[in-house]
C-alpha cells in the first residue's frame, strides 16, 4: 500500500509543484543576481558629474566629458565610452575651470567619429578666444584619437569653456568627445 501511495499521481503532482516552485525561485534568484550587478555598476556611470575643473599638479587642465555639462536636444554622456555623443547641431558642452597659472596653453582634442561623419566644423571658445577646426577621421566610433587643435592664452582665474559645432550640420553626428586637454607651453628661460 505504501508503494502505491509513493507512486500515486497526487504525490508526484504535489512533489512536482514543490520542485517546480523551488527551481523557479532558484532561477529567479540567479537571474536577479546576475542582472543586478551590471545595473548597479551602470547606474553609477550613466550620468556625468559637471564640476569646476582645476589644474593637475603638472599644470595641465583636463576638460573631461565626465566633468562637462551638456546642453542640447540630442547630446548625451555615454559612460561606456566616457564621452559625449552628438546627434544635432544645437548641442554643446560647457566647463567651468580655474586656471592657477597665466600663460599660453596648447590644446588637444580627444574624439572618435566614423569616417562617413568626419569633416564637420567645431568651435572651442573661452571668453573672446576661439579655436576652430574640422573633425578629422578617427577610423571608427570605437577608435579614439588625440590631436593638437591650437592654443589659447589664459589668465589666472575662472574660465568658461564651450565646445560646439561650427554650423548647423543637418543630419548625422558631429563626434564623440572624450576630452580636451590644455597643456602649458614652457617659455625659454622661464619657470613657467
Amino acid at each position: 500500500m505504501r508503494a502505491q501511495q509513493f507512486f500515486s499521481l497526487s504525490y508526484l503532482t504535489d512533489n512536482s509543484k514543490y520542485i517546480m516552485n523551488s527551481i523557479t525561485k532558484c532561477i529567479l534568484v540567479v537571474f536577479l543576481t546576475l542582472t543586478a550587478i551590471p545595473l548597479t555598476a551602470q547606474e553609477n556611470n550613466t550620468i556625468n558629474s559637471p564640476q569646476i575643473v582645476r589644474q593637475v599638479p603638472d599644470g595641465r587642465l583636463l576638460l573631461h566629458a565626465s566633468t562637462g555639462k551638456a546642453n542640447g536636444t540630442e547630446i548625451a554622456y555615454m559612460p561606456e565610452w566616457k564621452a559625449f555623443g552628438w546627434f544635432r547641431s544645437d548641442g554643446k558642452v560647457e566647463w567651468e575651470a580655474i586656471v592657477d597659472r597665466s600663460g599660453r596653453y596648447n590644446v588637444y582634442l580627444e574624439w572618435s567619429v566614423s569616417d562617413e561623419e568626419a569633416g564637420k566644423g567645431f568651435i572651442l571658445q573661452t571668453g573672446k578666444q576661439t579655436i576652430k577646426g574640422k573633425v578629422e577621421r578617427s577610423g571608427s566610433w570605437e577608435t579614439f584619437k588625440k590631436i593638437y587643435i591650437g592654443n589659447l592664452k589664459l589668465k589666472k582665474g575662472s574660465h568658461h569653456f564651450i565646445f560646439k559645432p561650427e554650423t548647423d550640420f543637418g543630419k548625422g553626428a558631429l563626434l564623440d568627445l572624450r576630452e580636451i586637454e590644455l597643456v602649458p607651453v614652457q617659455a625659454k628661460n622661464s619657470a613657467f
